[in-house]
């Protein structure tokens, strides 16, 4: 990784992946399990991304292919502007972030090898105008949904990218890691070494590591259980407890965990064409509108505000419900995880293999022929293995039994006290254990197939 060149090892594969995929999507065929851009985005993707950030950190923003265009075109392009002073927060990643929650399923982008070729276009397009108009990664920290996404996740990783000894940070008078070098950026997200706590805005692009002519910068283990109840100051980012921004960015995550699993379920499935038929719509969209809409904005904002204000009975605080919820806010981190992992594990786990027919189908489009015959799976009858709803609420066991402890030590940061700290962390403990329970029933329900026919 002290390699300079080892970031871009890793894009450049990424980039060629990516072209061939938007290149089947737009011309190759039309069934989603026999294209690439059907495959390869929304199964193998996302299960080895969620499982990249639980066990190692933010690899996939190491190795993102979008940001290599932007690095080859900074050649040319001025990046003279600073980002808006008004937009140097996540809002505009809130409402980006939401809205493909809401894209996803009310345009069935998963079932459109189409549109999904032009939605990798229109992201590498997105970074490099960005990065080539403004300074710094202005693309990566106040925009990209993926980045949130992984930025929000690896907050529970058991990596981060931090100092070796922070006395000999005392005696640095360059601050390379932040300035940079001639020949080498600093930190573009604004992270100053020093200072810097957990992995929230961390793409793990390594300039620092390169920058630091003391080598006493590494990608180190860290505590998964500690960085959330942290509320001190941190570099580029601040108090997590002064960011109702950022608490906004992981309930959309939280509860978007829940909703993208619950929308893919039987009965909920069942309970939408049931009202289509019933308000005699044309179609379903607004049905969906209404469920996602609740799902992300109104059900994560009730529960917390009512949390929050139990929370700040209870514990008899004076603080206002607004900075409680957004404190605890970070407390269902872990569940959020643990959902994301137990969707995109079961359809990781379950359609794995239809990697081998679509490219078998792609390569013998390119006139490569003699690579076996094709084996498709059935919608009808794929086969589940018995375990694997176990394997998956065990994960929703562990990452609940994270957000517990994660709540309790947020409370004893605020009360000092622990019987208070229980009183205090009580309603997040409730909101805890509903949201877990919710998990469970939607594991356990008939769940639509990916990359079947």
């Amino acid at each position: 990784m002290k390699w300079r060149h080892a970031r871009l090892v890793m894009q450049v594969p990424l980039v060629m992946l990516a072209v061939i995929v938007a290149y089947d999507g737009w011309w190759g065929a039309s069934v989603t399990p026999m294209n690439l851009a059907g495959v390869l985005p929304w199964i193998h993707w996302r299960g080895i991304v969620i499982v990249g950030l639980l066990v190692a950190g933010n690899a996939f923003c190491m190795a993102c292919p979008f940001m290599l265009p932007r690095t080859l075109g900074r050649r040319w392009l001025p990046a003279r502007w600073t980002w808006p002073r008004r937009l140097r927060n996540k809002w505009l990643a809130v409402l980006l972030l939401a809205l493909f929650l809401w894209a996803y399923e009310a345009f069935a982008l998963w079932d459109s090898p189409w549109w999904t070729a032009w939605l990798i276009l229109v992201y590498f397009t997105a970074a490099f105008v960005v990065d080539g108009v403004f300074r710094g990664a202005s693309f990566c920290k106040y925009l990209c949904p993926i980045g949130q996404f992984n930025f929000v996740q690896s907050l529970v990783s058991p990596l981060e990218v931090r100092v070796r000894d922070a006395n000999v940070c005392t005696t640095c008078r360059t601050k390379d890691c932040i300035r940079g070098r001639p020949d080498v950026r600093g930190c573009e997200l604004e992270l100053y070494l020093p200072r810097k706590a957990g992995n929230m805005d961390c793409t793990f692009c390594l300039d620092c590591i390169h920058a630091c002519p003391h080598d006493n910068i590494g990608i180190l283990s860290a505590n998964a259980s500690s960085d959330p109840p942290r509320d001190g100051p941190r570099s580029g980012v601040g108090r997590f407890a002064r960011r109702p921004d950022l608490a906004a960015l992981v309930l959309v995550l939280v509860f978007g965990a829940f909703a993208n699993a619950a929308g893919m379920i039987e009965p909920v499935v069942e309970l939408e064409r049931r009202a289509q038929s019933l308000l005699a719509l044309d179609s379903a969209l607004p049905i969906i509108c209404l469920f996602y809409a609740g799902a992300i904005l109104v059900l994560p904002a009730a529960s917390v505000g009512i949390a929050a204000a139990l929370s700040r009975c209870w514990a008899g605080s004076d603080a206002p419900w607004l900075t409680i919820g957004v404190r605890y806010a970070y407390a269902l981190v872990p569940l959020g995880s643990g959902m994301w992992l137990a969707h995109y594990s079961f359809h990781f786990l379950t359609s794995y293999e239809v990697i081998v027919p679509a490219s078998q189908r792609f390569l013998a489009g390119l006139g490569v022929t003699g690579l076996g015959d094709m084996t498709w799976v059935s919608a009808c009858c794929p086969a589940v293995p018995d375990w694997l709803d176990r394997l998956q609420i065990v994960f929703l066991e562990l990452a609940a039994l994270l957000s517990l402890y994660v709540a309790y030590r947020i409370a004893m940061g605020q009360t000092g006290r622990p019987a208070l700290a229980v009183r205090a962390a009580a309603p997040w403990a409730a909101l805890i254990v509903l949201l877990f329970a919710a998990g469970v029933w939607i594991i356990l329900q008939p769940m639509q197939m990916r990359g079947a026919m």
